[in-house]
């Protein structure tokens, strides 16, 4: 059950209206790359989300922890499944293959991530087998719901007894499927093989990608990150080339984040065997590079601290003094003119307390605010770990909190910018049902709306419930207001008056709001941020009055 109340003690009405002052000059210049997008290996954001391929378990592959299975395979007809590890692997980073085995028309089935979309469009079709083979595959895609047959294809057999051999075809259904409980299966018939069976591996299916690109991104959650408009990305997990590729379809900057000897387990790369992992001899040109993840879990600070950030660092440093090097944590003395990566998931009430914890940063090491959520409702304390009681999605007031959390945005002199984690998307095999969440909207609104320097605002009043930023961008020169209500109990009235800016002129103001604070956007289900756009003007000495509600996320942009 979902607690109806709000814990933080700042509950407040307004009879007066809150007076600010915005100056024209004094400000700080932003690092332009205030908000972003973080890809990370939890809830299939990569496999089975951002990356297109419908084929789960498609190389079989697993370690010593995780060995690897046939999960998603299924045998079809009288046929049966094993894993091999042969003496000739198709590649020593992909030792084990399936082989099939049976009498007549056998083969193996998949039911990809949460089913597999089909729709009419062509799907890209990949596998590679070994073994004397004098017949032909049929591919297939089928509906679980009605046994249907929605495409198949036939592909005469190159394959051979001494080596692998890469089939390639298309897929092109005619008609939808009613649902996503679909499958993908191989056939073949085992009578026309040198031993009744076959070797298979990295069995791929692609739908179209995102600019075609082999290999790439699934459309509809492409065009949502575009829409969204993040100006870089950092990853942990996706592949190099795919990441790199996607950084330059979305225009983005990268940030990359590279392994720092620590596993999740606690294990840690002793630092005399230290040196092989450092280094590579045709580095990509980035700008932005961070040493490990969260090495201050685990375990791990101590390492950390003593040799793992001081190795990657120097050696980064010392060939590419121009890349700024960050460290996983600010836990650390941090060296140099090296930054820090500072991580938050919490309660929406400790987002509010910690609105004002960077004015007291040195600009000489900056922060990038990699990730950050709410995750919890309120309960007065804070995070619980071993808790069950995590959203599920994000909602509206853990987003309005956020929002005000990005009033760092405010220290743009100390912060390079900040991330949602995770990407701010639900989504499952139907493109048709992927939701923008309630967080995806409030960053697209600050997105859309670049400061290029931040400008000094004065108040009579302190900050609370109304929480803000102002500045101005140079390139439309539009002097911009972003602000948060943060539980006030009625309407905040604001006057608000930039320097420079007289009566007469007028501004677009964006509010977003939900119907309450537990609003949240499902995946399938309607969209619950409603954002209402006015045109305002200013009176007398330039102000600009108007009135926000409680749980709201506001842009006020001057035509001027």
């Amino acid at each position: 059950m979902i607690p109806q109340y709000i814990l933080l003690p700042l509950l407040a009405s307004y009879s007066t209206a809150v007076q600010i002052s915005v100056a024209k000059s004094g400000g700080n210049v932003t690092s332009g790359l205030q908000y972003g997008a973080m890809e990370e290996r939890i809830n299939h954001c990569g496999k089975g989300g951002l990356y297109a391929e419908s084929i789960r378990n498609r190389a079989f592959q697993g370690s010593a922890k995780y060995p690897s299975s046939l999960d998603t395979w299924s045998a079809v007809g009288d046929s049966s499944l094993s894993l091999q590890s042969l003496s000739s692997p198709l590649s020593s980073a992909l030792p084990t293959s399936a082989k099939v085995k049976g009498n007549r028309t056998v083969g193996l089935s998949n039911e990809g991530f949460w089913g597999i979309d089909i729709r009419p469009q062509k799907y890209s079709r990949s596998f590679y087998v070994k073994g004397a083979y004098k017949g032909e595959f049929t591919a297939s895609l089928k509906s679980a719901t009605s046994e249907k047959t929605l495409a198949s294809v036939k592909a005469r057999s190159k394959s051979v007894v001494d080596d692998w051999v890469q089939h390639k075809f298309v897929l092109s259904p005619t008609k939808a499927a009613s649902d996503t409980i679909n499958t993908f299966s191989l056939t073949f018939d085992a009578s026309k093989t040198s031993d009744s069976s076959l070797h298979f591996n990295l069995i791929s299916l692609f739908p179209p990608t995102w600019n075609d690109r082999p290999n790439g991104m699934r459309k509809d959650l492409m065009q949502a990150l575009k829409d969204l408009g993040p100006s870089y990305q950092k990853t942990l997990r996706l592949g190099l080339v795919e990441y790199m590729e996607w950084c330059d379809d979305l225009e983005m900057e990268p940030i990359l984040g590279v392994w720092a000897g620590l596993a999740v387990n606690g294990d840690v790369v002793p630092e005399a065997d230290l040196d092989s992992y450092i280094g590579y001899p045709e580095p990509w040109k980035i700008r932005y590079v961070e040493v490990g993840n969260e090495d201050n879990l685990n375990n791990g600070l101590s390492t950390y601290k003593a040799y793992r950030f001081s190795a990657f660092y120097n050696a980064i440093t010392a060939k590419y003094p121009d890349i700024q090097v960050l460290a996983s944590t600010i836990d650390m003395t941090i060296p140099g003119k090296a930054g820090g990566d500072y991580h938050l998931y919490d309660i929406p009430d400790n987002f509010i307390t910690k609105f004002d914890m960077f004015d007291s940063f040195s600009p000489e090491h900056p922060i990038l605010l990699g990730e950050i959520a709410a995750t919890e409702y309120n309960n007065g304390v804070g995070v619980d770990w071993s808790s069950i009681d995590f959203s599920l999605y994000p909602w509206w007031i853990g987003s309005v909190a956020k929002a005000v959390f990005l009033g760092a945005e405010r220290n743009a002199d100390k912060i390079i910018g900040a991330t949602y984690s995770p990407t701010m998307l639900s989504f499952n095999a139907d493109p048709d049902q992927t939701v923008r969440s309630t967080s995806w909207h409030v960053y697209s609104l600050f997105n859309h709306n670049h400061l290029t320097n931040t400008l000094p605002a004065t108040s009579p009043d302190a900050f609370g419930p109304l929480y803000y930023v102002a500045g101005h961008d140079n390139q439309t020169s539009s002097h911009i207001f972003k602000t948060a209500v943060y539980n006030s109990t009625a309407d905040v009235p604001v006057s608000l008056s930039f320097e420079g800016v007289g009566r007469g002129s007028t501004a677009k103001l964006t509010v977003l709001t939900a119907p309450d604070a537990y609003s949240m956007n499902e995946v399938g289900g309607p969209n619950l941020v409603h954002s209402q756009t006015t045109r305002i003007k200013a009176g007398k000495k330039g102000v600009l009055s108007f009135k926000l509600p409680n749980l709201s996320v506001v842009v006020l942009k001057t035509d001027v």
